[in-house]
């Protein structure tokens, strides 16, 4: 079986995977956490900032670069790619995300910054200096993949967690909301960087770690929570309690704390014919 195939099998037997039935289920939930999505970005600034430093060290972002952000949500990286560059597109399905992203680039003062509801396969070309992907089902398949490489004039960049424990809450509730969780590790770096290789690409590709801590009122926790699960089963009444005395019992004074070690993959390549 060829990596093409290996990756499209792990997502078909990934539980979180987007589908027909469920597409529309995956946008309310990104545009109803937005905000709060938006305030954990902010709590682990440090780490995607690191990032940023990677890539202009690396010159993959340069200051006379307009940058693609495939799945942007609320600015991840669409705003501190905007201090280092001429300008930054962020793309994304969710207009909460979309809205999210506008407002704190208002806030940020960044006129740079601009923000479109959209299907990535519905995109036009640009004249993108880097298209970056990180952690977005939008590419999820050596074809989006390999789109990344025939839009942008010099650079990719495809983002994708590694190591970390940020979702050990969500995967204690699967069990008890839906079921066993038997996680395909559908966006395990394997599968992009083998992909790539088998079409002549040698992409970079480099780890980076740090700890953090986001605090979260607690009701919204629950909220953002029951919306999630939405989409993989139905919520009834008895489940919407397990998960507000799941978040209560760990919560203190009203706040929701979650902390621990994330890493993240980045891997880089040159767009080309050959790839």
């Amino acid at each position: 079986m060829s990596w093409k195939e290996e990756w499209a099998m792990a997502h078909r037997l990934s539980p979180l995977r987007v589908t027909p039935e469920n597409e529309s289920r995956w946008e309310r939930y990104w545009s109803v956490c937005a905000a709060q999505y938006g305030r954990d970005v902010e709590a682990e600034a440090h780490l995607y900032q690191a990032v940023i430093d990677h890539l202009v060290r690396e010159g993959r972002l340069r200051s006379t670069d307009t940058v693609l952000d495939i799945g942007c949500g609320p600015g991840t990286y669409t705003l501190p790619i905007a201090r280092r560059s001429r300008r930054a597109v962020g793309l994304d399905t969710a207009p909460g995300m979309i809205a999210e992203l506008m407002e704190r680039a208002k806030e940020q003062r960044s006129d740079n910054v601009e923000g479109i509801v959209g299907r990535w396969e519905d995109l036009g070309a640009g004249d993108y200096g880097l298209v970056l992907s990180a952690l977005s089902p939008a590419v999820r398949d050596a074809d989006s993949l390999l789109r990344m490489g025939s839009v942008t004039k010099r650079d990719c960049c495809y983002i994708t967690a590694a190591l970390g424990e940020e979702m050990r809450t969500r995967n204690e509730l699967w069990e008890k909301v839906v079921g066993a969780f038997r996680p395909s590790h559908a966006y395990d770096v394997k599968y992009p960087l083998n992909i790539l290789m088998e079409e002549g690409c040698r992409p970079d590709l480099k780890h980076i770690s740090a700890s953090f801590e986001t605090v979260v009122d607690a009701d919204v926790a629950i909220s953002n929570f029951q919306v999630y699960f939405e989409i993989f089963t139905e919520m009834g009444d008895e489940k919407r309690a397990v998960i507000k005395d799941f978040i209560l019992d760990r919560s203190e004074d009203g706040a929701f704390r979650r902390s621990g070690k994330k890493t993240l993959a980045i891997m880089t390549w040159t767009g080309n014919e050959e790839c």
